[in-house]
């Protein structure tokens, strides 16, 4: 090929395509009835009808707290009974009562954490956390209620943050109220023994060795380091040295100052307590109320500190506008932009930062993100914002490709984001903007799926200190009020250079940097922002707003258009004659009869289940692709499926960036599907495997215009269909069974049986074939089919792509009346993609290959061995860096990628469900 001329590519409407169009087309009748694919009425009208907010009077403070309500709100689906109350002792508890709940669990939080240590003993909160679990008055056996929950099906957890203290278990739960009965009496009469003083401090500073090499945990701590010093800037963890040589040093008991602590904070007036167990509701307020209602009260006032606002910033004014060098442990290129901004738990029912937060991570092509990928100076960008008590931080996190390593480059987005906030901030936040996330949050909080009981306690006992109880569910997900005064005030305010410090975080600073923090070691140096690049960061927030509308078109940047795929229809399918509660039929799911003049009524198996046990308005496609294409280097096919994928996955997040925020998913992986590794068929195994999950009413338009978008190639019309020779193997599992037990918005736990075991044709492997030849499947009968591993080949010809548009009508696979169109549209395969997806792949080998830490090596190893045996990362890693010497350009390397993605479509098996 001549240097500088670009083929079509063609073939990549191999079998993937034909899957999702299938799939696509399934789910058109199957979501509500309705067939719109796309609702092209205006978008805005319909934001500004909608009533996505909740109840203007819902959650307000208006009104006392109650000290006893059965009114939670909750998901729509959610079967539990709940039930606030609060004991005479001022303990505050949430009750849940499941019947059906194969685990119990309880949390009980004290409002205090690390925050409230001592300055002369860092670590005392996370030290007393420990010493509390050593036995009680009643209990005392060091190690009694681990055993009792250990030696009845549960587990036990417990975890100090900055302004709580939370203590954890699950269990059987036929032995939730004894269990009860010793997570009270370690509150009540605990006893804190000084012998357990030297195992306890050693636990504790084993968690910090461990995160000595952790570098967010590393990253965590640098950022809130300042001169100033004070409870921001605690050393949380505690080890040997802060917890026992220097107590020694200075006169201190450590066990006199845990047992003061101790006995300070932990009143039952800063307790909150959540149980969830099988009892009704008044038989759970009995045995919170019989044994957690003589937990001591000492009506402890709360830990107040210095709230951060435009008069208080708990930083020297000399550590804002600086620059922090930072070597990591790992081999990485980052840079963090960290804002402080007051606390945010008072804006839980308007919550302007996550407004702000969405508005910054937003991927669509005329993004901030987008535009510095554009620019080849990032591969991602991410916000992180926490501590909401005092000092709320916001993060805007990048990592830097190689061109954006340089400080020239990191000023350049620095450039772009502060044009960015200063358009956010002249540009009035407008009505319909947060009316669309507050109704993909009411949407998804009304079909959510039940956390499992242990997961639910622990975030209510948060929930019940931030928000009302009636909301204690809800509060964290819903928006109650639109407030854009708070919102335009944070970022023209507080998201400025006046208040930002910036990490960059590179190896390569080693000799540029001459300062090491004491507690973790992490080398680092401060310096001001060039005063040149500070002075232009701050012209750029003090523009008017033409000036930096302007601007914002220059850079080809603009905030997210309306969302597309916003789901209009969320009713819930009738369920099918006969799916009853325990009805076979719900169990599996079922081939579909094709019209006898489809091609594939006698030459395909396509399954399809429909939902009949959690009745919610989404669907869920899982389809793994095996390509039986090879190459003659195995470590240089690791490296092209991994860099083709990549690629892909860029375009799909840049090209499909709206359907997350609309509460759907749509992934591309490559992998291995790990079973019996007994079989060196299934290590050896190619795969690439396509998800997609959400609400049905979008979900095929998703799936259509992604199945278009992989059809497309460069040269092919619109007009044109693109005809594909494949082989087609269309199978499931018998695990589908599990399928009962999995909610249909968790695309893991569908795949999961299929992904443990061998898949194979269920039509074919099941004796007899039919639903009664399933109720009598034997274990011999059931161990052979895993035996013997098949799936059906079925040969569709050359036939055009819009021939296989399918729904289903009344159990029946009836013929796509609007078929779908292959060719056209913008191919997903980019040198723009995939010049990203080279880095990424680069960074993350070089990553899993150096400089880390003995814990993630291992990690590592094991998973490369089950998944890779014949493949180690570092060979990889020496691969890739030879393909990059041996080519003058990446250009060569993406016309093989291309070449190599192709041939992954031929002659592809693929095994799948659509559940609806």
């Amino acid at each position: 090929m001549k240097q500088g001329t670009t083929r079509p590519r063609v073939g990549l409407t191999g079998a993937v395509l034909l899957l999702v169009v299938w799939t696509v087309a399934i789910l058109i009748d199957c979501s509500s009835g309705s067939r719109v694919l796309f609702d092209r009425r205006p978008i805005l009208a319909r934001l500004r009808r909608a009533t996505s907010f909740v109840d203007s009077t819902s959650g307000q403070n208006a009104s006392p707290r109650p000290t006893k309500t059965d009114k939670i709100r909750k998901p729509r689906n959610d079967s539990r009974n709940y039930r606030y109350i609060e004991l005479p002792n001022e303990l505050r508890a949430l009750l849940v009562s499941d019947p059906e709940c194969d685990e119990a669990a309880a949390s009980m939080r004290v409002g205090v954490g690390s925050m409230s240590d001592p300055p002369k003993i860092p670590g005392l909160a996370h030290f007393t956390e420990h010493m509390l679990f050593q036995g009680s008055k009643r209990f005392p056996g060091t190690h009694d209620f681990f055993d009792f929950v250990h030696n009845h099906g549960g587990y036990t957890n417990a975890f100090t943050s900055k302004f709580s203290t939370v203590f954890s278990f699950s269990i059987g739960p036929g032995f939730l109220e004894p269990g009860l009965d010793r997570l009270a009496d370690l509150f009540s009469a605990p006893l804190l023994k000084s012998e357990n003083l030297l195992k306890e401090v050693n636990a504790v500073h084993s968690e910090y060795i461990i995160d000595l090499t952790d570098d967010g945990r590393r990253k965590h701590h640098l950022i809130r380091q300042t001169a100033k010093g004070g409870p921001f800037s605690n050393f949380t963890v505690g080890n040997l040295e802060s917890l026992m040589e220097r107590t020694k040093q200075q006169g201190i008991d450590p066990v006199k100052a845990m047992r003061e602590f101790h006995n300070k904070w932990y009143s039952s007036n800063l307790m909150t307590l959540a149980v969830v167990g099988r009892e009704s509701l008044d038989v759970l307020e009995s045995h919170v109320r019989k044994h957690f209602g003589n937990v001591p009260n000492g009506r402890v006032t709360p830990p107040v500190f210095e709230e951060c606002s435009e008069a208080f910033i708990p930083l020297d004014p000399n550590e804002l506008g600086t620059e922090t060098l930072v070597v990591p442990e790992a081999d990485l290129h980052d840079a963090t932009f960290v804002f402080y901004l007051p606390p945010q738990a008072k804006n839980w029912r308007s919550k302007p930062l996550q407004f702000i937060s969405e508005m910054l991570e937003h991927e669509g092509p005329t993004s901030l993100s987008s535009k510095l990928k554009r620019e080849g100076l990032i591969t991602s960008l991410v916000t992180d914002y926490w501590s909401p008590e005092l000092c709320t931080v916001l993060q805007v996190n990048v990592r830097l490709t190689e061109g954006g390593r340089s400080k020239e480059s990191v000023y350049k987005i620095g450039h772009a984001l502060f044009t960015f906030l200063r358009n956010l901030g002249v540009s009035r936040p407008e009505r319909w903007r947060v009316t669309e996330m507050a109704k993909i949050r009411q949407l998804g909080f009304t079909f959510a799926d039940m956390p499992d009981p242990y997961a639910l306690t622990v975030r209510a006992v948060e929930g019940l200190n931030y928000y009302t109880p009636e909301e204690v569910i809800a509060g964290d997900r819903l928006i109650y009020h639109f407030d854009p005064d708070i919102i335009q005030q944070y970022v023209q305010k507080f998201l400025v250079p006046d208040n930002v410090r910036l990490f960059i975080f590179d190896k390569k600073l080693a000799a540029d940097v001459d300062r090491e923090e004491y507690w973790f070691k992490i080398k680092h140096g401060v310096e001001p922002i060039m005063d040149s690049v500070f002075k232009k960061w701050k012209e750029i927030t003090s523009a008017p707003a033409n000036t930096v509308q302007s601007m914002m078109r220059m850079e080809g940047m603009a905030l997210p258009a309306p969302n597309r795929f916003l789901p209009n229809n969320v009713a819930i399918l009738p369920r099918p004659p006969g799916s009853g509660q325990g009805a076979e039929k719900s169990a599996f799911p079922e081939p579909l009869v094709f019209a006898g003049d489809h091609i594939c009524a006698n030459k395909c198996a396509v399954f399809h289940k429909q939902d009949t046990t959690f009745h919610s308005p989404k669907a869920v496609v899982e389809l793994q692709i095996y390509y039986t294409g090879s190459h003659e280097d195995g470590v240089r096919e690791r490296i092209l499926t991994a860099l083709y994928v990549q690629s892909l996955r860029f375009a799909l997040r840049e090209r499909f960036a709206d359907t997350h925020r609309a509460g759907m998913s749509l992934g591309l992986g490559s992998g291995v599907a790990v079973g019996s590794t007994t079989l060196p068929t299934v290590k050896r195994q190619r795969v690439l495997t396509l998800s997609a999950a959400g609400f049905s009413d979008k979900l095929d338009y998703v799936l259509r215009a992604f199945a278009k978008s992989l059809a497309a190639t460069e040269g092919a019309s619109d007009e044109k269909p693109i005809p594909s020779p494949m082989e087609l193997g269309v199978t499931m599992s018998h695990g589908v069974r599990h399928l009962m037990h999995s909610r249909v918005t968790a695309p893991s736990n569908v795949l999961a049986s299929v992904q443990s075991s061998r898949v194979y044709t269920t039509a074919v492997r099941l004796p007899g074939g039919g639903r009664a030849a399933r109720r009598t499947l034997t274990h011999d009968q059931i161990t052979t089919m895993h035996r013997k591993p098949a799936s059906m080949d079925v040969t569709l010809m050359r036939t055009p792509v819009s021939s296989l548009g399918i729904r289903i009508v009344g159990g029946r696979a009836e013929r796509e009346a609007t078929p779908v169109v292959a060719g056209g549209g913008k191919p997903l395969l980019e040198k723009r993609f995939f010049r990203l997806a080279f880095d990424q792949l680069r960074t993350d080998l070089r990553v899993a290959t150096l400089n880390r830490t003995p814990l993630a090596q291992a990690n590592d190893a094991v998973l490369e061995l089950i998944m890779h045996p014949h493949v180690p990362v570092h060979k990889m890693y020496a691969a890739l860096f030879e393909m990059e010497k041996n080519h003058p350009t990446l250009d060569a390397i993406f016309e093989e990628v291309a070449d190599w993605g192709v041939k992954l479509w031929n002659e592809a098996a693929v095994e799948g469900l659509v559940q609806t």
